[in-house]
């Protein structure tokens, strides 16, 4: 409780106004849904019966009426609780001593489901297990300062697929079964539905402009293979502050010209820097094999 009330947020940020019918305010049961993890709560239907419903007596259902209110911004909220950690965190001396880089991390991962009438289900491509699977990708945006780790932002996005009678790779039986909700255009839920099918890349960008516009600065941004591209590239080096871009390329047949050796693929550049001397080198501190070559992307 300490810690609960050591974060500042205001009812007015959270974006909604308490239900007539309900005995805590708005600020009481976001406060009850944050203290689940540390009383061990799974979900809102467990709470009744765990040590946290015992103290503080409701039912599941004021929770769940919470949760599906359109109004909420959870984004702010987020980033209300980031900032307020971060800036904790950074009169620390350890903090302020440290040569650590700040770092963003976005990643995306696969969110396997099973039944099929939920919201905008669809089926999506995992790169982890290689074929197709029901289920969103859920998109990711991460800051650490080599210390802590917290998140700033996510977003829950699918795939449409290539054949537009069978949207999300389903069948119009399937779709017409779907549970669906009228919602106003302006509200926070229908900014969430609006991002499902938008591009990962581009989304990516939106939420890292986001990041930079309430204040989160950083030195690096880490991607992988799938989103690091030109425009990302761009993106990053258009910020106004000392920023860069560390994303893995992949081992295709991408040309990438050197003033120095010409065209060469990902892997002509490792085999170039093999046989220079010097271009290979072992780095202590990171345990690791390094090699450096300033190419550009035709």
């Amino acid at each position: 409780m300490y810690f609960m009330n050591s974060i500042k947020i205001r009812e007015t940020q959270i974006g909604i106004c308490k239900k007539e019918n309900c005995k805590f305010t708005v600020l009481q049961v976001f406060r009850l849904l944050l203290l689940f993890p540390f009383f061990s709560v799974k979900d809102a239907f467990h709470y009744s019966a765990s040590a946290l419903g015992r103290v503080f007596a409701c039912e599941k259902d004021m929770f769940y009426r919470f949760m599906e209110d359109d109004g909420i911004d959870w984004r702010n909220i987020l980033y209300v609780i980031n900032n307020q950690l971060v800036n904790r965190l950074s009169i620390r001396s350890d903090s302020q001593k440290s040569k650590l880089p700040v770092c963003l991390i976005a990643d995306d991962t696969d969110m396997p489901k099973t039944g099929f009438r939920m919201e905008l289900m669809g089926r999506i491509h995992s790169h982890v297990l290689g074929k197709s699977i029901l289920g969103f990708k859920g998109l990711f945006l991460a800051r650490t300062d080599g210390k802590t780790q917290t998140l700033l932002d996510c977003a829950v996005v699918g795939e449409d697929g290539d054949n537009p009678d069978r949207p999300r790779s389903m069948s119009k039986e399937q779709v017409g079964k779907q549970y669906s909700k009228d919602r106003a255009s302006d509200s926070h839920g229908q900014t969430r539905i609006n991002e499902y099918s938008m591009d990962k890349q581009t989304k990516l960008r939106e939420m890292v402009a986001y990041a930079i516009k309430k204040g989160q600065r950083f030195d690096y941004l880490l991607v992988d293979s799938w989103f690091t591209c030109k425009e990302l590239v761009h993106f990053i080096k258009r910020r106004h502050f000392n920023c860069h871009l560390l994303g893995m390329i992949k081992m295709g047949n991408t040309k990438y010209r050197s003033d120095k050796y010409g065209d060469l693929t990902a892997k002509g550049c490792i085999d170039k820097l093999r046989r220079i001397k010097k271009g290979i080198r072992y780095s202590r501190s990171l345990n690791c094999y390094y090699g450096e070559m300033v190419v550009s992307v035709h």
